[in-house]
């Protein structure tokens, strides 16, 4: 008999979002799994009535369930390192999301102050924490390395003006990268009466 052509303008098919796709050892993702369709032109979110049970399926972690509903939540947690998935099956149909299983310890940056008020000559602790401490040294980069610049973990006010100082780790063998942190450096004069005694 065959189809007729208006029965094949609307597909269906399952997609998935997961936050975060890289994971460390230990570390979770939430997972969601949705249907959307796709007229011919635009794919959009599927909102008919719909019942399904997904079987679920993964590798080198493991779920905290085994059957899901659309747009239900679901964690998966990183056990081994490597390719790791997570696939839903429906039927014939099936979706699987892949994830980067990193060995190494995360890591994290922690700045006491993202702002800091200047004036001219000062000098005061940066204020950024590595976590975990050992994992290795803090880098420091001015935008404008002639307002103010960082040495031996202390901020140096130069000369008036902004500068933004960008703290980062760039990780090693054992331990992943943190993400950047910033810290607004704003340096002003001295009022008239102060001075400096070299």
């Amino acid at each position: 008999q065959g189809t007729s052509s208006s029965d094949m303008k609307n597909w269906l098919f399952l997609n998935a979002t997961a936050d975060p796709s890289e994971l460390g050892l230990g570390e979770s993702s939430k997972i969601t799994f949705k249907l959307q369709s796709y007229d011919g032109s635009d794919v959009s979110n599927y909102t008919g009535p719909i019942d399904i049970q997904l079987d679920l399926t993964q590798t080198l972690g493991e779920l905290n369930k085994d059957v899901a509903s659309l747009g239900e939540e679901v964690i998966y947690t990183a056990k081994q390192p490597g390719d790791g998935s997570v696939t839903a099956t429906f039927e014939t149909a099936s979706y699987t999301i892949n994830f980067d299983l990193d060995p190494r310890t995360p890591t994290e940056i922690k700045v006491t102050n993202s702002t800091l008020d200047l004036k001219i000559y000062d000098e005061v602790a940066a204020g950024a924490t590595l976590t975990p401490a050992d994992a290795g040294n803090l880098t420091y980069t001015s935008s404008n390395s002639s307002v103010a610049i960082v040495e031996n973990g202390k901020i140096k006010a130069l000369k008036e003006g902004k500068a933004i100082i960008t703290v980062s780790f760039a990780g090693n063998d054992q331990y992943r990268s943190a993400v950047n942190k910033t810290i607004n450096v704003t340096v002003t004069l001295r009022d008239a009466k102060w001075t400096y005694n070299l």
